[in-house]
């Protein structure tokens, strides 16, 4: 199962995932981050295991590496001809920003590289077994579409979040903007927004709360699994009320005991 967390920077998501996977483990699963579950994965192949088995010592670590860099391509590559419209979306987005070619590159990389774990971890992840992605399919759409120098496009973000595959959980960390600025500026903003002026800074936090409320409001009419967590409050708040919220509907044992196999509807496409 795979669980992805989205929400302004600063808003908390870190937390609450760490959280989560402390709640699944003390419930009997296995909570991973991407990089441990891909590790898993492919140390349960074939291949994997080959190398742990026969290679020298100090070989393993630089074929495991090797390994690993042809599965992602590969999964890469299967994903983007498995979901053309969503890819061809994503780039023809990437065309009009107005920002350096190797940002765009940067932007588009890191959705590839979700893809590839997603594509990868659906095939191979074994019951029992749950990834909690901080940045998944739907926090890339703030990466995607928060421009500091034009305006949100909501139609351009809700096309992209109707053309994902199906999802299995979306916790979403709901706080409010200025709470959010003031954490952003204690925690540290992301790298590239840290040689920014503030008034760009701003700008792009508003248009990220904007890709935010839009996100919202879409997951919320056409995704069933869901989960809001306010964090606008003191952090131990928040955490007591998501374990009450989890615990009270039994969500965690429910969800991951049927994701393998109960499927969900998918969601109306948007038209541009």
């Amino acid at each position: 199962m795979l669980i992805e967390f989205t929400g302004m920077v600063g808003s908390g998501k870190s937390t609450i995932a760490a959280e989560l996977k402390r709640l699944l483990r003390a419930d009997g699963f296995t909570a991973l981050s991407p990089a441990e579950a891909i590790e898993r994965c492919l140390g349960r192949a074939w291949l994997g295991r080959a190398i742990a088995r026969l290679a020298p010592v100090g070989w393993r670590e630089r074929l495991q590496g090797h390994v690993l860099r042809m599965v992602e391509g590969w999964q890469r590559l299967a994903f983007a001809i498995s979901r053309p419209q969503l890819v061809w979306h994503v780039l023809q987005s990437q065309l009009d920003r107005k920002i350096p070619w190797w940002h765009r590159r940067i932007i588009i990389d890191r959705f590839f590289e979700v893809a590839g774990q997603y594509r990868y971890l659906r095939d191979h992840l074994q019951d029992g077994e749950v990834v909690v992605l901080e940045e998944g399919f739907v926090h890339r759409a703030t990466n995607l579409y928060a421009w500091e120098s034009q305006a949100v496009d909501p139609k351009m973000v809700r096309r992209y979040l109707s053309l994902l595959p199906e999802l299995d959980l979306v916790v979403f960390v709901r706080a409010p903007l200025d709470v959010c600025l003031e954490r952003a500026g204690m925690r540290g903003l992301p790298q590239r927004l840290r040689d920014k002026e503030q008034a760009t800074v701003d700008r792009f936090m508003v248009n990220a709360n904007i890709i935010s409320r839009v996100t919202f409001e879409f997951l919320t009419a056409h995704r069933r699994h869901l989960i809001e967590v306010d964090n606008s409050g003191e952090r131990q708040d928040c955490l007591t009320n998501f374990r009450h919220h989890l615990e009270d509907k039994r969500l965690i044992g429910r969800w991951v005991d049927s994701a393998w196999n109960v499927p969900s509807a998918q969601p109306p496409e948007v038209g541009n």
